[in-house]
């Protein structure tokens, strides 16, 4: 899960190792079982490249909002590590975030609190 704006860039980050540095292995996002660029033809949410740690052990691939919508809401996002040693996948959903994007006013500044006599 992950929580997010309508209108809000997000990225959401895809790391793996899949083991050895000598490993082949592929690492890919889709989209309600598709891919990125098939998905949202408008380029709106895509891919990065591939890239590999310093010493060759994790992988990342990062899937790019440039802006959020209710469609991405209702939307299945499925990171895919693909390797000699098999296969694994990671679902993420995107939850709105109810909380108060603006900070809630504080007191007036001429608001004293009561003693009690």
């Amino acid at each position: 899960m992950c929580l997010s704006y309508t209108g809000q860039r997000l990225v959401i980050e895809c790391k793996a190792d899949p083991g050895l540095p000598d490993d082949f292995a592929l690492v890919y996002w889709l989209v309600n079982s598709t891919f990125p660029e098939v998905a949202y033809t408008d380029g709106r949410v895509s891919e990065t490249e591939e890239s590999v740690s310093e010493d060759g052990r994790v992988i990342q691939r990062s899937l790019v909002f440039k802006s959020v919508t209710a469609e991405d809401f209702s939307s299945t996002f499925t990171c895919v590590i693909s390797s000699p040693a098999g296969l694994d996948q990671r679902t993420v959903t995107l939850m709105h975030n109810h909380t108060a994007r603006f900070p809630t006013p504080s007191p007036t500044p001429n608001t004293k609190p009561r003693r009690e006599q």
